[in-house]
Parts: structure tokens; sequence; C-alpha cells
């Protein structure tokens, strides 16, 4: 599905990475609703739709908004940050609170907030 809104001219690749990490944060943020096993796996089936989506946009755009020199480095800086969040997440979950939706609620404003962020990269990028 990325590769296939990226091509299109009117969506590009700006635009299908601000709509679907806002997707996330809004499937996130919805999960919170969740009140049976069923519900939980439903929200957290569109989480990883457009999470992977919106990965394999970032990853293939943080190339192209880099300079020919530092392309290898900087992609390989995003790559260790995902990681390191990604550990730190589950670290955090360890020892969080959680009875609490707060996170949630923080990590999908994040990710609808980064969506609407994205909308203001680069212009060469449709």
């Amino acid at each position: 599905m990325a590769g296939y809104l990226i091509e299109i001219p009117i969506i590009g690749r700006r635009r299908t990475l601000a709509v679907f990490t806002a997707l996330t944060g809004v499937f996130v943020l919805l999960s919170t609703t969740a009140s049976t096993s069923n519900a939980v796996n439903g929200w957290n089936c569109g989480v990883n739709y457009a999470s992977t989506i919106m990965y394999g946009v970032l990853f293939a755009l943080s190339l192209e908004l880099l300079p020919i020199k530092a392309r290898g480095t900087g992609y390989a800086m995003v790559f260790i940050v995902n990681c390191i969040c990604n550990a730190m997440a589950s670290i955090i979950g360890l020892y969080a609170n959680i009875n609490t939706p707060l996170p949630l609620w923080f990590s999908g404003a994040v990710l609808v907030l980064a969506g609407f962020i994205a909308l203001f990269f680069g212009s060469s990028l449709v």
C-alpha cells in the first residue's frame, strides 16, 4: 500500500507519511475505548497496518531528505532511534502504572502531531 500511494501524484510521499502517521495515532487513541479482547485485537490490527505503512514511507523518505554524503549515517540514526524508543517503551511498560490509559493518550497525541508536522517536510517531496 505504501509503495502504491507514494506513486500517486496527488498524494505522494509526504501526504502518505502524514496520513498514516496520524492514522496510527488515531488508532492508538481509539484503542483506549476497547472493552473486550476482540476490540483490543481490532484496534491493534489498525495500529499495525497504519504503522507498517508509516515506517515504510518514513525509512524511504529519510534517505531522500538527507544529502548524499550523510544518507547512510542519517538512515542509521533514524533506525537506531526507532529501536531505542521501542526498547525503552517496553522497559517503561514494566515499571509504569498500567492501570491508566495516559501513556496511550500521550503516544497517540504525539503520533497525530507528528502526522501534521510531516506535512511541512521539504517542498520537493510531493
